[in-house]
């Protein structure tokens, strides 16, 4: 008769015992394929002998040896191995009772040198039992099922599948580890043995770009220390097989959510019009005609609506849009390579739905590493932490995808080329128009009153997002006790901290008082024509390049604002250091893409300390000042709009820059009357009130104040909260002009 070797300390039922059931199976595939793996395991054979466990059968003459081995050397009588359902068919419970494995494995070697033939039987028969038991051609893993239907998967797929998915069973583990000492590309035929399927099919399926590998289900060492170390369940593999679901659509919902609602409209992206209109036909002729390789990419700084804009597009074009996931079920964020892998799952799972949009945000880490590259050498060169997917495989990705995508990021320089030109359409995302930005931010204002004045300022602030500006008025509202109310101050400090946590600089409150009408009373310009008459002209030909010098302060900035508004047209604020890179040839870029933006904008474009790109080539010491002001002159010959330069270094412009400018005005210091007719105007609240002799004497002394040295005076009464009186105001006037430089040394006071 045969006898049951019942181990108890291994489960019959449940989730153990059907991975041990499995793992057995694989086993036994393996060890009667290979007869030297079989041979030279008996001697330590106890895993896969645990494995077998409860459900291992041994004939009569193997039963009746390992009975006789584990009760030699004791009392008990070995029984007749004729007695049915006695002592000899409880192999298992001698085991248990006297946990003799190394006896119970030295008899299992001893009959396999005496008789292999014996314990080779044996195990076919035991193989024979176990197969249907386990139900070997319907994976053990629910989850398994759903994904071939999932991904359309072949059958060896599954198979390997559930291969390394029962890998995760200790007692297979420990077996799978014994399996070593094996050439790298003998590994594919030690699994295919196991599922029991041929070695080329097993090649082709764990190929890197076959569905397994490249879609992150599996992943493989192509230099494994044993058979454990080959196959495991890679990142996306366990986010399906180890949670619980119930349908194809339930698992896709682990790396798809639907897309929300779009927070804007349309007409909130007028610069983009054309654009928008473009995408919103493709997007309905490819769903219509089911077009492969419908992948758009957006790109461009934080802030500027791109992921909106998305949305909208899928709106108006009638699709059911969905986001790839970027954070798993635990809230915690996934990789790049997994979820280009999710992008992958969902691309094969939606192309059965018609009419559908992935969504796939914040891409930056996303592409594979192509190597070294020249700009990396000036310090652009692409992280070293990338995704490891194969080109050819995302190149494939991108020009057979059966579902339109939109890919978003902040920035495209670590993007190679070879991906770069296989999207449909680019559109870089730039900083909306201060009208755009204004509308944007009274929407997100609506339920806090503020002034006109603040939304004006805010707009002025290119690199404000809609967010900062949500966060900082919802703060606002909630430090208020009256419902509804904001206080502006505590508004601008949220905002203030807001952009210095992201180190940025703060420059509304400047904004706020600068933006006050400018007034051409006090503007001491040196010029021919009278600036009514300038005015006049720009209005008729919106088409000139104008330079602005002189002294600090003297009203530049509020002339070039003041000229922008006349004539209806935003205002494009740059400075010297927003244009300067770290690297050669940044600066020449920057300076291209901000007469691009002004282009675009329709915007007058005014740069601030031009010093740095007008200064003579003639006295540069090196080559990339020369290519920099070279730059700005080709710009600024091809710019068909307003551009304003200010400067305080006159004397070093370059002689070419000088012929480019249609108007030069200069800027000096207020002459004394307008200092007097300034000072009254602020202090007393008419320009024509009249002042002590004294207090006359005093301000004809200040020979090099300016607009912005008022400006200044006033903002200190801001900060401290009261009102100066007319000699106080006097006083920190003079403290401003003294510190400048060049400027004569005076007694301090207006009595002096």
């Amino acid at each position: 008769m045969d006898s049951y070797a019942d181990f108890r300390s291994t489960p019959a039922n449940g989730a153990a015992g059907r991975l041990a059931g499995r793992g057995a199976v694989f086993a036994l595939h393996i060890l009667l394929h290979h007869p030297e793996i079989l041979a030279s395991q008996v001697d330590d054979c106890e895993p896969w002998l645990r494995m077998l466990g409860k459900q291992v059968v041994w004939p009569q003459q193997i039963s009746h040896a390992l009975h006789l081995a584990l009760t030699a050397n004791t009392d008990e009588e070995a029984p007749a191995v004729t007695n049915q359902g006695g002592a000899a068919a409880n192999i298992g419970a001698l085991l248990k009772s006297r946990q003799q494995w190394s006896t119970y494995e030295d008899t299992i070697s001893r009959l396999y040198a005496k008789s292999p033939k014996l314990i080779v039987g044996a195990l076919e028969d035991n193989l024979a039992r176990l197969k249907p038991k386990t139900a070997l051609k319907a994976p053990g893993n629910r989850n398994i099922p759903l994904l071939v239907k999932l991904l359309d998967l072949e059958p060896v797929e599954s198979r390997l599948l559930d291969f390394v998915e029962t890998r995760g069973h200790e007692q297979f583990r420990r077996f799978l580890r014994t399996v070593s000492g094996f050439a790298p590309a003998e590994a594919y035929g030690l699994v295919a043995a196991a599922i029991d399927a041929p070695t080329a099919a097993v090649k082709k399926a764990l190929r890197a770009n076959a569905t397994l590998r490249a879609y992150g289900l599996v992943t493989l060492d192509s230099t494994p220390n044993d058979l454990e170390d080959f196959l495991r369940l890679d990142n996306v593999g366990q986010t399906f097989l180890v949670e619980e679901f119930t349908t194809p659509e339930d698992m896709l919902r682990a790396v798809l959510q639907p897309a929300p609602a779009a927070g804007l409209a349309a007409h909130d992206y007028p610069h983009m019009e054309r654009e928008f209109a473009w995408l919103v036909t493709y997007l309905k002729n490819v769903a219509n005609g089911r077009k492969q390789g419908a992948n758009v990419l957006l790109y461009g700084a934080p802030g500027t609506g791109k992921s909106e804009f998305a949305r909208l597009l899928a709106e108006h074009a009638g699709l059911a849009a969905f986001d790839v996931r970027s954070a798993d079920s635990d809230g915690d964020p996934v990789a790049g390579k997994n979820r280009l892998n999710c992008f992958a799952v969902a691309q094969r799972f939606l192309s059965e739905r018609e009419r559908s949009l992935v969504i796939f945000d914040e891409i930056e880490d996303v592409f594979p590493d192509l190597g070294p590259s020249f700009s990396s050498l000036f310090g652009r060169g692409r992280s070293s932490s990338r995704s490891d997917q194969p080109k050819a495989w995302l190149n494939q990705q991108l020009e057979h995808s059966p579902v339109p995508a939109i890919w978003i990021t902040n920035s495209i320089d670590a993007i190679d080329d070879a991906f770069l030109r296989r999207f449909s359409f680019h559109i870089e995302f730039r900083t909306p128009p201060k009208a755009v930005r204004e509308r944007v931010i009274r929407r997100c204002l609506e339920s806090a009153v503020v002034s006109d004045s603040l939304v004006t300022a805010l707009a002025t602030d290119e690199s404000l997002s809609p967010a900062q500006v949500n966060q900082a008025s919802r703060f606002a509202l909630l430090c208020n006790t009256n419902s509804g109310e904001i206080d502006e101050s505590v508004f601008l400090q949220a905002i203030k901290a807001s952009q210095t946590a992201m180190g940025r600089s703060f420059s509304i409150n400047s904004q706020l008082v600068s933006a006050s009408p400018c007034n051409f009373a006090y503007l001491n310009l040196d010029s021919d024509l009278p600036l009514e008459k300038i005015e006049q002209a720009l209005r008729r030909n919106a088409a000139a390049t104008l330079c602005f010098h002189g002294v600090p302060g003297s009203g530049k900035t509020s002339l070039a604002r003041h000229l922008a508004d006349a004539i209806g047209r935003p205002l494009a604020i740059k400075r010297a250091s927003d244009l300067l890179g770290k690297y050669v040839g940044e600066a020449e870029k920057n300076i291209a893409r901000m007469f691009h933006e002004a282009s675009q904008e329709g915007a007058v474009l005014l740069l601030d300390e031009a010093d740095s790109f007008l200064r003579s080539r003639q006295q540069a010491q090196r080559s990339w000042e020369v290519t920099q002001v070279n730059e700005l002159l080709q710009q600024m010959e091809a710019f068909n709009g307003i551009f304003i330069c200010t400067t305080n270094l006159m004397n070093d412009v370059d002689e070419a820059a000088m012929r480019r400018f249609t108007f030069k005005l200069r800027f000096d210091a207020l002459t004394p009357q307008q200092v007097e007719a300034l000072f009254a105007e602020i202090v007393f609240g008419s320009p024509t009130a009249p002042l002590t002799p004294p207090l006359r004497q005093a301000l004809q002394k200040l020979t090099a104040a300016t607009p912005g040295d008022f400006a200044t005076v006033q903002r200190q009464e801001r900060l401290l909260g009261e009102r100066y009186t007319a000699e106080n105001f006097l006083q920190c006037l003079e403290r401003e002009c003294a510190v400048k430089k060049g400027a004569k040394t005076t007694s301090i006071g207006f009595l002096s």
